[in-house]
């Protein structure tokens, strides 16, 4: 297998995955919206697809020729556009059921720790998920993803690297503040952490192993911290600690993102380990603050999408 498809090939996780996979042998089709991205694509042997994808007859032909198709589009402002790309989606399995598909999803799904009945206090692919009214649509797109299109689901934790993607709150959290660093959650919630380059190896080794993988839902995480040592841990070596107290926050009414942000969740990645062999090769978060700080400081782009959102909620 060997051509692969990227739907979201400019975006965070799609425009490393690209280029890893081209490295290694894979001719790649990459979806992007505009003509700017499409031109690094090309620079970077990647053959670029111009279009919205929801522009279904402009990707579809290439959809039906390719082994392998990446669902990493990450729309934050329509929950419609996954249905329209499944949809699509079905039409290939239809005419080519051999297609390995892979949905990228998150453990937003799991909820909190207080909401699920494990009793080893850990999320894992085999707790219950959680219903809520902006969970459910991804709840129900994975279903149909699983059971008729035998897709892998691929659920990371938080990302961090490079301009620091989600993660990138705590660094804002930790850098703007005056007399105190505000965050969402409390002083005991958890959240499991990914490097970028780990998230791209991690797709790498589900590809390797995707026959075998068929209709399996698989967490990618490495690293489970406290979010009260990763703000410590920002501040300090930017300098804006000076003793500063941590003010917890609670959630903002009619803000899903803040919601997720007081969830407590300490990820189990055991099955990753077992069926695929991952294990991360870069530093946690606090381990490598030296370089993800700066990496930060020099490439954050205050127009994308996570940006925007992370804006409307620092206090």
């Amino acid at each position: 297998m060997k051509n692969v498809l990227i739907l979201g090939s400019s975006g965070f996780i799609g425009s490393e995955l690209s280029l890893v996979l081209v490295r290694n042998g894979f001719k790649v089709y990459g979806l992007t919206r505009r003509q700017e991205s499409a031109d690094q694509l090309i620079r970077n042997e990647i053959i670029p697809i111009v279009a919205d994808v929801r522009e279904i007859e402009k990707w579809l032909p290439i959809a039906l020729k390719v082994d392998i198709i990446v669902e990493a589009i990450a729309d934050l402002t329509d929950h419609r556009t996954p249905f329209i790309i499944q949809e699509a989606l079905l039409k290939v399995y239809n005419e080519k059921p051999n297609t390995i598909f892979i949905y990228t999803s998150g453990v937003v799904v799991y909820g909190d720790i207080k909401n699920n009945n494990n009793n080893n206090g850990t999320n894992d692919e085999s707790t219950p998920y959680f219903s809520h009214k902006f969970i459910d649509w991804r709840i129900k797109i994975e279903k149909t993803y699983k059971e008729i299109l035998g897709a892998i689901i691929i659920q990371p934790t938080f990302l961090y690297g490079k301009d620091q993607s989600v993660a990138s709150y705590y660094f804002e959290a930790a850098t703007k503040s005056k007399d105190s660093i505000k965050i969402y959650g409390d002083e005991n919630c958890v959240k499991g952490f990914i490097h970028i380059f780990d998230l791209v190896n991690f797709y790498q080794l589900v590809i390797k192993n995707a026959l075998q993988l068929k209709g399996q839902t698989l967490i990618a995480n490495s690293y489970n911290e406290k979010i009260k040592d990763v703000v410590t841990c920002i501040a300090s070596f930017s300098g804006n600690l000076s003793n500063k107290p941590i003010e917890y926050l609670s959630k903002l009414e009619n803000s899903f993102f803040t919601e997720f942000l007081t969830y407590n969740q300490n990820v189990s990645s055991s099955k990753a380990i077992s069926l695929i062999g991952y294990y991360p090769l870069q530093p946690s978060l606090t381990d490598g603050i030296e370089r993800y700080y700066n990496s930060w400081l020099l490439s954050r782009d205050k127009n994308t999408a996570f940006s925007k959102l992370i804006g409307t909620v620092l206090p």
